[in-house]
């Protein structure tokens, strides 16, 4: 070892023991840069390491103590168990209009009083081979494996999109449960800070916000839904005919497609948001501020600037004209209250009326009816859905770009690095280099995906790049685009994951095998209860009575799955799962050659992959020019990527940017000890006890399609749940609703209003 780096690993501290000798010579070129700028900043990043090494001091010890157990009887028993509630609840949460998971940090924070309590009442007898239930105190290596457990269950598989979308909206019933369970683990096992010193304090906080945040939640779940989505534009919006055959006024189109932010209406702006389960997905107050700014102020740009500028000036060609056929609107189906839609991934035919995705797919090859498909074409998308295109071309070339330009040079010392230092912690129609291929892209895609996300939190999705790539290689066959992007997505996923738990297993110095078999049985274990809790919600529903409008003869209409077909205002209406059938529609039915290129009416969204190129150099440049500017933070991906689905509530982008400023910038430069003590925990509560209020009102009121419990509709009781919709329609919707609760049945004859203007009379 030389004199520098000798003096290097005393005065940094570095381990011996879990450093090699060529990591230890690329800190010392790092110290001889910082000694030169003389300051203690990344010259690569901008990041400031004094801040850094201080955070992880404070919850990691640099020194190993190999006497204390890992892999235990109360790792195997809590990990487990953990890991089915929140395979089991997360599953749930996928059925939700808006997105919301339990956090694994709830099992980590409910795991400690609980390893403690077996440490006391276990027995210490050893067994064969010195094995015990109780070796004694529980510590944080234990913890730590626990937590595994926990993230290996906290994001259902993605495979369940592909295998709902073609089990049950595609109706394949000839693939097998086996089959699905299979596919599942084949695609999560792919690619495949808990330190047990929780204070009781905290732990009492956590129990006293959960259960603040339990009751809050009943609100906008279920008494006030007008919580979930406050839209100011709206109300001063002028009123709308009763007679759906009067087109809007534009200036009221105008206000309620900028205004309203329920699903199938429109982009929310000024919209404000008091439910935790829309506004806790953008995490505001785990995510750094930097990131949060930049991840809000470009949907803003996206969503309230360049969507309307499209959608007015029928940028694509007939954007104003979607979902504006009164069968589909609030005097018909009522699919689309507004008499237009703008927020919704709906597929929509050349004159602007819907299109069900699934009327395009033939049922027995699962490929493209070619003569369908030349009836409607060209098949087209909201203004909203083809900017969010837009913005996924832009954002995966930018995250190539701007890694490249920022952390490049530290990539390549750290791959020169690993070559001199070679140790190392040990039925869906995919053809099988289909397989090789989605690896791949999985491959190229994790380093520069990866490091975005270990920057700010926010993880870029490879989704819209797989279809591209496959589509344009398969065109026609949805089954198998649908499965190459649930591969290649989950083999880039599940990579990162298995990187942060190894990281979080080297900075613990757990045992790597005991570290990779949590993650094997912890992932397997939540795959197979994925896959069955999932059938058994979407079954529950049962079937609806009424047929879905899809195209005037065709066969493929008839009685569809309730959760099909639920009101995206009640919450549970599997927008994601519908966002991905749809998706797989366009990329894989219609194919991306067809859709997008040319002659296409979204032709001009390839711009995307030029402007991602482009712009990373920009601030890039600026912080060459003022290294001691904000310009390190500006962060193209992040400012492009859309952080919501299409197609959910859009209340989500005032409320937690002002609680991430809140939190992030005033309680922690005025309160840091209060911040550093309870933020994360806060956090946590509150995600705690939405989970529970979601649990408990889904199966108190909804669960049980025959008999749901509703309250009657009222002035924070709106059937569209916002309160845009025409009061005609919030009306005679209101009295449908809750005329067809508690196990009754509605009839529109002996509703007097609703019955002499003819409600629902567009759709017959």
């Amino acid at each position: 070892m030389t004199q520098q780096q000798e003096m290097v690993q005393k005065s940094d501290g570095y381990d011996q023991a879990v450093i090699s000798e060529a990591e230890l010579e690329l800190a010392v070129e790092r110290k001889i840069e910082q000694e030169k700028t003389g300051t203690n900043v990344d010259p690569e990043s901008g990041e400031y390491l004094d801040e850094i090494y201080d955070i992880v001091d404070a919850v990691v010890p640099r020194t190993d103590d190999p006497t204390l157990p890992a892999f235990t009887f109360r790792v195997i028993i809590l990990g487990l168990g953990f890991n089915i509630l929140l395979a089991t609840v997360n599953t749930l949460f996928m059925f939700r209009t808006n997105y919301f998971s339990l956090n694994p940090f709830i099992g980590v924070l409910i795991a400690y009083p609980l390893g403690i309590i077996m440490s006391w009442i276990l027995p210490t007898t050893k067994f064969w081979g010195g094995l015990t239930l109780n070796p004694g105190k529980f510590n944080h290596k234990e913890h730590a494996l626990i937590y595994v457990a926990c993230s290996t269950a906290a994001y259902p598989a993605y495979a369940l999109y592909n295998i709902i979308g073609q089990k049950y909206q595609l109706y394949q019933a000839d693939l097998t449960t086996v089959a699905c369970v299979f596919f599942g683990i084949v695609t999560q096992c792919f690619g495949g800070n808990a330190d047990g010193k929780l204070k009781l304090s905290r732990f009492s906080f956590f129990w006293i916000v959960t259960g603040i945040m339990f009751v809050w939640e009943f609100f906008p779940l279920f008494i006030a839904p007008i919580f979930v989505s406050i839209s100011l534009l709206c109300y001063m919006a002028p009123k709308l005919s009763e007679n759906s055959t009067i087109p809007h006024s534009y200036s009221a189109k105008v206000l309620r497609g900028l205004g309203s932010a329920a699903p199938n209406g429109g982009l929310g702006f000024l919209a404000i948001s008091f439910d935790w389960s829309v506004v806790g997905y953008q995490a505001p107050i785990t995510t750094p501020l930097w990131a949060l700014l930049n991840q809000i102020l470009g949907v803003w740009f996206m969503l309230y600037v360049v969507t309307p500028l499209v959608w007015v000036n029928n940028g694509f060609g007939k954007d104003f004209e979607m979902g504006t056929n009164p069968i589909d609107g609030p005097n018909g189906t009522g699919r689309f209250p507004l008499g237009f839609s703008l927020n919704s991934p709906a597929l929509f035919d050349n004159n602007g009326t819907y299109v069900a995705s699934r009327s395009l797919v033939d049922k027995a090859t699962l490929t493209l009816k070619e003569a369908t498909y030349n009836k409607l074409a060209p098949v087209r998308i909201t203004a909203y859905f083809a900017v969010e295109y837009l913005a996924s071309f832009i954002v995966f070339i930018a995250a190539l770009v701007h890694v490249g330009l920022w952390y490049g040079a530290d990539i390549w010392r750290r791959f020169r690095t690993a070559i001199r230092d070679p140790r190392h912690w040990g039925g869906f129609d995919l053809p099988w280099w289909g397989v090789i291929l989605g690896l791949l892209l999985a491959v190229v895609s994790i380093i520069p995906i990866g490091t975005i996300q270990a920057i700010s939190g926010q993880q870029i999705g490879l989704n819209v790049m797989s279809e591209f790539l496959i589509g344009l290689i398969l065109p026609g066959r949805i089954a198998a685009v649908m499965s190459f992007k649930t591969l290649s997505y989950m083999s880039m996923y599940q990579g990162l994951l298995l990187v942060a738990d190894l990281k979080l297993g080297h900075y613990l110095k757990i045992p790597p095998r005991a570290m990779f078999t949590v993650q094997l049985v912890g992932t397997i274990l939540a795959v197979v209860i994925n896959v069955f809790f999932s059938f058994n919600i979407y079954e529950s529903f049962g079937r609806s009575e009424k047929e879905e409008y899809i195209v005037p003869g065709d066969a493929t209409s008839g009685k569809i799955w309730k959760l099909q077909s639920a009101e995206p205002p009640a919450g549970w209406s599997a927008t994601n799962f519908n966002v991905f059938l749809n998706a797989g529609a366009i990329w894989g039915a219609i194919g991306p050659a067809r859709f997008f290129g040319p002659g296409s009416p979204y032709v001009a969204t390839l711009w995307g992959f030029l402007v991602g190129f482009v712009a990373p150099f920009f601030p890039w440049v600026m912080h060459k020019f003022y290294p001691n500017g904000f310009w390190h933070l500006v962060n193209i991906p992040i400012l492009a990527v859309f952080p919501v689905q299409v197609g959910a509530f859009r209340s989500d982008m005032i409320t937690p940017l002002v609680l991430g400023i809140v939190v992030n910038y005033f309680i922690k430069k005025y309160q840091h000890d209060w911040w550093k003590k309870y933020a994360y925990v806060m956090s946590a509560a509150f995600d705690s006890g939405t989970a529970i209020a979601i649990t408990v009102t889904f199966f108190a009121f909804t669960f049980n399609a025959e008999h749901q419990i509703i309250l009657p509709y009222s002035k924070v009781q709106f059937a569209d749940g916002e309160g845009c919709a025409p009061d005609y329609f919030l009306t005679c919707s209101g009295n449908y609703n809750y005329g067809s609760a508690f196990g009754n049945t509605y009839d529109l004859a002996e509703d007097a209003y609703c019955s002499s203007i003819n409600f629902g009379g567009e759709a017959a």
